[in-house]
């Protein structure tokens, strides 16, 4: 029984020691494991702050920089305003560049069938004078109708073909010299309260006007004088050789 004592004895020690160890190893293992964590989340608080002190130190660099000139963020100006050459000629508009005077004779004549003219009919012989324009349209140039060298020496304009503006009746120097009536239109006359009216006379004056001046060279005047203007305005502002360039007339179908 002493032997059988010592036997138990001994595993009982042994056991206890054994729960000892595994004790110790499992409160090492937790205290290893806490020191692994403090460990991560300081690492892990040091890169955050270490984030921080790079952008605010990039942030500073990048200020000074701009405040004392030595980095150039590289901004672009677009300047998109007109050229001065095109400003220029777009406020000349409509320029006047010749004017015609004219001065015919508009003979109208109304009959009546199967009536001799001295019984029914009327005739009008008006003396007519005018004016006609030649205008050169400067308001829709855009930047391809004009061409400047880089020295701003050369100078290229393109512009259209001078027009011919609506005809002008002078009234002070335009009347009406004869008037023919037969004897009913006269009779005709006399019972009706609306006085002769000169309207289709000033009518076919204006017509007469224009054709004069279509068949005049009051748009080849305009071109050449358009021209002198343009040259005398481009040689005050420092160019040497000037070409301008029109359109071919538009011809009336």
């Amino acid at each position: 029984m002493g032997t059988a004592h010592k036997v138990a004895a001994r595993a009982g020690n042994a056991i206890g020691t054994k729960g000892a160890e595994s004790r110790c190893l499992r409160a090492c293992y937790r205290g290893d494991m806490g020191i692994r964590r403090k460990e991560r989340d300081a690492g892990r608080g040091g890169g955050f702050m270490l984030g921080l002190a790079v952008v605010g130190l990039t942030a500073m660099v990048l200020l000074a920089g701009r405040i004392f000139g030595f980095i150039d963020f590289g901004t672009t100006e677009i300047d998109r305003s007109q050229p001065p050459l095109l400003v220029q000629l777009s406020d000349l508009a409509e320029y006047r560049a010749a004017t015609s005077n004219f001065e015919l004779v508009v003979d109208l004549e109304k009959d009546v069938k199967f009536l001799p003219d001295f019984v029914a009919g009327e005739r009008s012989v008006m003396v007519a004078a005018g004016t006609v324009d030649a205008k050169v349209d400067f308001s829709g140039l855009t930047e391809q109708n004009i061409v400047v060298s880089q020295d701003r020496k050369f100078v290229v304009i393109h512009l259209p073909a001078p027009e011919l503006a609506d005809p002008r009746v002078d009234n002070e120097r335009t009347q009406v010299v004869a008037r023919q009536r037969g004897i009913l239109t006269r009779l005709g006359g006399v019972f009706s309260d609306q006085p002769i009216n000169d309207q289709k006379l000033y009518v076919l004056a204006q017509e007469k006007l224009r054709a004069a001046a279509e068949a005049s060279q009051l748009r080849v005047l305009a071109q050449k004088n358009t021209q002198a203007m343009l040259e005398a305005l481009l040689r005050s502002l420092g160019f040497e050789q000037i070409t301008i360039i029109f359109d071919p007339p538009v011809v009336a179908g």
